[in-house]
């Protein structure tokens, strides 16, 4: 099912956006040609219209590709926590861990790595080296339940709170790469909400970690 429908998907929107670039050029050419009654700027405006096309094309792409693929992809989590084949919460935290990276490698969308400490979790580091003080900072920054952008060293960082119901499960802080578009922040606390919070704490109670 998830494959039939994923290949329709697919073929629909690259067609979308084919056309939607399209559109952009014509539209450039159009408007050129109307103010300047001259075919000499008509080139420069259809490539200005194709690279506006194939911008605004990745963002389109990266705003209907994330919440499909995501449902689809985290659902092989999803499922080790349904059928309790987590042994330990530090077991789910690298897992999720890796999730995270390996998924978020989208233009604009773009972690490549970070810091997580889930309940009764030991810190852990993935493709980022920090001092362990500057990490028990976290702790507390992470007391806010509102993901917000940080620096930290010298890159841009999202520090993620995992709460649940006012329990409060953890934090993650995840290292983006390059220039990250401005909705980003939300679709990573649609994911803490909607997809983490409730399979840690699923994890945390059938591993008894929940003191």
């Amino acid at each position: 099912m998830y494959y039939s429908y994923e290949k329709f998907f697919g073929f629909i929107l690259k067609g979308l956006l084919v056309i939607w670039t399209l559109v952009c050029a014509f539209v450039s050419f159009g408007l050129t040609y109307l103010i300047f009654n001259s075919p000499t700027w008509c080139i420069p405006a259809v490539m200005l219209g194709v690279m506006v096309g194939v911008i605004s094309s990745s963002y389109i792409y990266v705003v209907f590709s994330i919440p499909y693929l995501l449902s689809k992809e985290f659902d092989v989590i999803k499922n080790r926590v349904a059928l309790n084949e987590y042994a330990t919460v530090d077991e789910f935290q690298n897992e999720v861990a890796d999730f995270i990276i390996q998924f978020f490698q989208f233009a604009g969308a773009n972690i490549q790595g970070g810091i997580f400490e889930f309940k009764n979790c030991k810190p852990l580091m993935k493709n980022v080296s920090v001092d362990r003080n500057e990490v028990a900072k976290f702790q507390t920054l992470a007391s806010d339940i509102s993901v917000r952008k940080i620096n930290l060293e010298k890159k841009s960082a999202y520090l993620v709170p995992v709460e649940l119901e006012n329990v409060h499960l953890g934090y993650m802080v995840l290292i983006s790469k390059g220039y990250s578009f401005p909705f980003f922040k939300n679709i990573l606390s649609d994911f803490e909400n909607y997809y983490l919070d409730d399979q840690l704490m699923h994890v945390v109670n059938q591993t008894g970690n929940n003191h």
